[in-house]
C-alpha cells in the first residue's frame, strides 16, 4: 500500500490540513504546525486541538503518515550560542506541539554554519542540540532531512547524517540488546555474479550489522552493559556452492562476533553469533518440494528448522543466563553441519 499526499496548508488552524489533505484525496501529508516564518506562536487551544482529532477521523488518516515539518528559521548549527539556544527553544517548542497533537516524527533541516566556523563544529552543535531536545521531550523521533548543499546549509553528504546520527546518545531510546537479523542471497555460480548483486549482499548482510552495531554500541558502553547477536549462517561455517557472495558475508559477521566480543568484553558487553541451517523462512519460501525433502534427508533430526528454533536460542544468548558466553558461534541446523 502506498500513501501519497503533499505539503498542505494549516493556515488558520492546525485543523485545517486534514481538511485540505483531504480535499486533494491525499492519504498522507506533511505541514507546519506554526506559522513557519515566525519564532514564537500561542499555544494549541483545547477547541483547536479537539477539532484537530475530529477532522483527522473524518480525513481517515493516521497520524503515522503525516509529516510535520518544523520553521525555516532554526538553526540548531548556528556559530553563536544565543542565536543557538534561541533556535533550540524553538525547536524544543515545536516537538511539544508534535506530542499535543499525537505526531510521533519531526522533520527538520540539519544547520548552517554562516561560514563562520568549521562543517565539524557545526554538526556537533547540531547533534549537542539534538540531544538535549530528546533528553527533555517524548514519543517524537526526529527525521533529519538532506539538503541541496545551498550557501553554507548542511545535510548535503550522507557523511554529514552519518556524524549527527553518530552523535546522539539516544537514538533508540536505549538498546540494551541487539540482534542482527537481516538477510538476502543470490542463487547462482560465482562466475554470473554480477558487481551489483555481490554488493547488495554484502550491503545488506554485513554493512547493515555494522551501521546499526555502530549506532547502538555508544549507549551500551555507556551503560556497561550490553548484548549483541548476529544471527549468520551455517554457510558462513562451512561455506555453500553456488552461494559464494551469501556464504562471504556470514562469514564474515562471525569474524565481526568474535574480534567485538574481545573488544566490548570489558565493556560488559556480550557479542554471539548463531548460525542456523536450513529454516523454514521467506528466504527459503521458494525451494521446491524435492529440495526441501533432500534437504531434510540430510539433517539427522529429519526436518527442516522453524524460526522458534532460532528464537528461543536469541531469549536466551539475551537474558542472564548467558552471562558468561561471548565470542561464540552456535549452530541451529539439526546437524546438518557439526
Amino acid at each position: 500500500m502506498k500513501y501519497v499526499g503533499a505539503h498542505v496548508s494549516a493556515s488558520g488552524g492546525v485543523y485545517n490540513a486534514p481538511i485540505n489533505a483531504m480535499a486533494i484525496g491525499a492519504k498522507a501529508f506533511a505541514l507546519f504546525t506554526k506559522n513557519q516564518r515566525q519564532w514564537a506562536a500561542k499555544e494549541l487551544e483545547s477547541k483547536d486541538i479537539d477539532r484537530w482529532f475530529k477532522e483527522l477521523e473524518k480525513s481517515g488518516i493516521q497520524t503515522k503518515h503525516i509529516l510535520p515539518h518544523d520553521s525555516y528559521l532554526i538553526n540548531l548549527g548556528h556559530p553563536e550560542v544565543e542565536a543557538r539556544e534561541k533556535s533550540l527553544d524553538s525547536f524544543i517548542h515545536e516537538i511539544k506541539r508534535c506530542e499535543i497533537l499525537k505526531l510521533d516524527r519531526l522533520n527538520f533541516h540539519p544547520g548552517s554554519h554562516l561560514r563562520k566556523i568549521s562543517e565539524e563544529e557545526c554538526l556537533n552543535n547540531i547533534a549537542d542540540s539534538m540531544n538535549r531536545a530528546i533528553e527533555i521531550t517524548k514519543d517524537v523521533k526526529l527525521v533529519i532531512e538532506n539538503t541541496a548543499g545551498q550557501g553554507s546549509n548542511l545535510g548535503y553528504k550522507f557523511e554529514h547524517l552519518a556524524y549527527i546520527i553518530d552523535k546522539i546518545e539516544d537514538k533508540f531510546g536505549g538498546v540494551d540488546i541487539l540482534i542482527n537479523n537481516a538477510g538476502i542471497s543470490k542463487f547462482n555460480l560465482f562466475t554470473d555474479i554480477t558487481e551489483e548483486e555481490w554488493s547488495e549482499v554484502m550491503e545488506v548482510n554485513l554493512n547493515g550489522p555494522y551501521r546499526v552495531t555502530r549506532g547502538v554500541v555508544r549507549h551500551m558502553i555507556n551503560n556497561h552493559f550490553g548484548s549483541i547477536i548476529n544471527i549468520s549462517s551455517m554457510w558462513g561455517v562451512v561455506g555453500s556452492s553456488c552461494e559464494v557472495a551469501y556464504s562471504t558475508a556470514k562469514s564474515g559477521l562471525i569474524g565481526m562476533t568474535k574480534a567485538l566480543a574481545k573488544e566490548l568484553g570489558p565493556s560488559n558487553i556480550r557479542v554471539n553469533c548463531i548460525a542456523p541451517g536450513v529454516i523454514d523462512t521467506d528466504m527459503n519460501a521458494g525451494l521446491d518440494e524435492n529440495t526441501v525433502r533432500e534437504l531434510i534427508s540430510e539433517t539427522p533430526v529429519m526436518r527442516i528448522g522453524k524460526p522458534r528454533d532460532v528464537g528461543e536460542l536469541a531469549y536466551f544468548l539475551s537474558g542472564s543466563g548467558a552471562e558468561f558466553i561471548t565470542g561464540q558461534v552456535i549452530g541451529v541446523n539439526g546437524g546438518f553441519v557439526v
